[in-house]
């Protein structure tokens, strides 16, 4: 029983690890793109 409680916990560190990395990567390529510097009539 508490084998299977520790998988699950490094499972959920494992995604929560790849999350962080996902909207660090995200963050970089918005900021290296000026994807927040459009002109307004391109937003929906």
């Amino acid at each position: 029983m508490g084998n299977k409680n520790f998988l699950r916990r490094a499972v959920d560190a494992l995604i929560e690890s790849r999350t962080r990395q996902a909207k660090r990567y995200v963050e970089r390529f918005e900021a290296e793109h000026d994807v927040h510097k459009r002109p307004e009539f391109t937003k929906f």
